[in-house]
């Protein structure tokens, strides 16, 4: 149900801005949407070619751009300076990152502590907070066991 509505909102969108309709940006969509993972461009440029090898690396990168314009997709810096992306899906609540600097794993967590938190602190320094990311780098338990 997620993916189906994330594609007919991707396809309303670009009808509303007017951009050109293309199968292969469908594809490229459609893959990325069902990643359980943040993702980067060359890893789903990989995933897209096994299925449609004529989707080129052009195609990947210029979709997750406009996906990140039409604001369905977040892109993330977490290791220099490469991005990662993630949908933005409807209604899904917020969520911040652990990210292991030894097996490049990232975790999403949430604490409404936290958010409670970030946003007294904006409103003590007079700061009207419009979004936030919160990346939080070390190791996981799983390298911490190694």
């Amino acid at each position: 149900m997620i993916k189906e509505n994330y594609i007919n909102k991707f396809r309303k969108k670009i009808k509303e801005n007017g951009l050109k309709k293309s199968k292969q940006r469908e594809e490229v969509v459609n893959i990325f949407i069902e990643q359980e993972n943040h993702i980067d461009a060359e890893s789903l440029y990989e995933k897209i070619k096994k299925k449609h090898p004529k989707i080129g690396h052009t195609t990947v990168y210029r979709t997750l751009k406009l996906l990140c314009d039409l604001e369905m997709a977040i892109s993330h810096s977490f290791f220099n300076n490469m991005a990662f992306f993630e949908p933005i899906i409807d209604n899904a609540t917020h969520h911040d990152h652990f990210i292991c600097t030894n097996c490049k794993e990232i975790q999403e967590f949430e604490n409404e502590e936290i958010e409670k938190l970030q946003t007294q602190v904006a409103k003590e320094n007079g700061f009207k907070m419009t979004r936030h990311i919160l990346n939080i780098y070390g190791v996981c338990k799983k390298c911490l066991k190694k």
